[in-house]
């Protein structure tokens, strides 16, 4: 009989990584991008639930004036992304035929209309299309259909509720490595894949939405306040009915990666 080591099971089970550890991971990816603040479990607006980690960038320069704010939703169970549709299953289907036809189109584009690529000069063999400026009619009107479909698919969903609150420019959504497919995610959504080692990958880029100015204030004011809250715990302090008290601070935490 094998010998079985329970430590070696252990240290398998262990590389899964667990929600907290993502949150951190994609709290870490928002702070890279330089923002004036970033925080975890940001109330998005009242009687709205409250998002898994958010930021805003904002000129010193400007008052009142916030240039960018940035949601990541972390999913971590399918039927959490897609709204309540009666075929969900015969929707994502058809989502998946259109966009292997999509494609299928986009490499006729690329050779009967050569004039819609663009190259920077830096890679020659790479080639970027924009495929929005063709002429092929059936293209457009497919990529309407699959619009369609997929605002169908997330109809009353928790990326349609963040979505339809105009607070943020950007809105990705964050899910484990095999958890999605790109064409499952909501229009105008960017997509982050979560590795097994914690990496996080762009995997599809995040459309600039329609924002309200005074909801967009007004969740910036809300990821200061969270921030606020996580610096207040990190110093040994903590709010009760308007009183601040003294707490001990959280030990250091030695660099794991």
């Amino acid at each position: 009989m094998a010998d079985y080591d329970l430590f070696d099971f252990a240290r398998e089970q262990r590389k899964q990584a667990s929600p907290a550890e993502m949150r951190q991971a994609l709290l870490g990816y928002l702070c890279s991008r330089n923002p004036t603040c970033a925080a975890l479990n940001v109330p998005l607006k009242r009687k709205r639930p409250a998002v898994t980690c958010a930021s805003f960038r904002a000129r010193r320069s400007v008052r009142k004036k916030i240039d960018e704010t940035v949601i990541i939703e972390l999913f971590l169970q399918r039927e959490h992304i897609f709204g309540r549709c009666d075929n969900p299953d015969e929707l994502r289907s058809k989502i998946a035929s259109l966009s292997d036809e999509k494609i299928k189109l986009e490499k006729l584009i690329e050779l009967t209309e050569p004039e819609l690529a663009e190259n920077d000069g830096l890679f020659p063999d790479f080639r970027f299309f924009d495929y929005t400026k063709s002429k092929n009619r059936n293209y457009h009107k497919l990529c309407r259909k699959l619009s369609l479909l997929q605002d169908a698919l997330h109809y009353g969903s928790l990326p349609e509720k963040i979505r339809s609150a105009n607070a943020a420019d950007f809105c990705y959504l964050a899910a484990p490595a095999g958890l999605l497919e790109e064409d499952e995610i909501p229009p105008g959504w960017g997509y982050l894949r979560i590795g097994a080692d914690l990496e996080i990958t762009e995997i599809k880029a995040p459309e600039k939405l329609e924002t309200d100015v005074d909801a967009k204030l007004f969740f910036a004011h809300n990821i200061a306040g969270k921030a606020l809250d996580g610096v207040m715990f990190a110093n040994g302090l903590r709010k009760i009915k308007d009183e601040i008290h003294f707490t001990k601070p959280p030990r250091k935490r030695k660099i794991i990666r």
